[in-house]
């Protein structure tokens, strides 16, 4: 999978990082619960923004879920 950085950009939203990551929001968001955050907290993903090298490590992640789908 090829990560779709835009040039020049810093920081992505979460819509922007979902398509960065050709992932649906809703599979970035199940993501994100399951690597970083506890289940309470999901309003504040709204609030996340992310750095391009957020995303490397989040597209490692990613491709991973893809080879076993996501739970939800």
């Amino acid at each position: 999978m090829k990560l779709r950085l835009q040039a020049g950009k810093t920081i992505y939203s979460v819509v922007e990082a979902a398509r960065a990551l050709d992932v649906t929001v809703i599979q970035f968001r199940a993501l994100l619960l399951r690597l970083l955050l506890e289940a309470r907290a999901l309003e504040a993903v709204q609030l996340m923004r992310f750095r391009p090298s957020d995303l490397q490590v989040l597209r490692l992640f990613a491709n991973q879920d893809r080879a076993v789908p996501l739970r939800g």
